[in-house]
């Protein structure tokens, strides 16, 4: 029939195929946005801490220097908090519970699963996103352009 698939194989417990190819050509992305998981990406769009919302309405319609985000972004089994697609860039908000010594070591070790697959993840807090929005979107920016984050 003139075409022909090639998957390529990742060695990571996100997925075992993250891309098909057709006719040398990237033809569907199986790693994203799992069918099996909308539910749970939709409630949580649905159910977005107040944080998540703050930094939503800077990152919305391009308007954090025309990158286009998309919120609740399911990447394996992960729901990464907003993602943009042509940066491969995450962005994580976390609350007070990853203060906790256990989620910590679990967000090191999902943070690395992500990174795996060539994600750029950067974190901000509630705190930061609540009441330092500027500077919040100033690193994203930072990151997106390839400077360096200040802290």
């Amino acid at each position: 029939f003139g075409f022909f698939l090639i998957f390529r194989f990742c060695q990571n417990p996100i997925s075992t195929v993250t891309t098909v190819y057709l006719k040398g050509v990237e033809y569907m992305t199986i790693l994203f946005n799992r069918t099996e998981r909308k539910s749970i990406r939709r409630d949580l769009r649905n159910n977005m801490t107040p944080a998540e919302r703050i930094l939503w309405e800077r990152l919305r319609k391009k308007r954090c220097n025309g990158y286009r985000f998309r919120r609740q972004y399911g990447v394996g089994s992960f729901v990464i908090d907003f993602y943009c697609p042509s940066l491969s860039l995450a962005i994580e908000v976390d609350g007070g519970i990853h203060d906790e010594t256990d989620v910590r070591h679990y967000d090191r070790w999902r943070q690395e699963r992500i990174e795996a697959v060539g994600i750029q993840v950067i974190r901000f807090t509630n705190e930061e996103v609540v009441h330092r929005i500027d500077s919040v979107v100033e690193r994203i920016i930072a990151a997106a352009e390839g400077r360096p984050l200040d802290t």
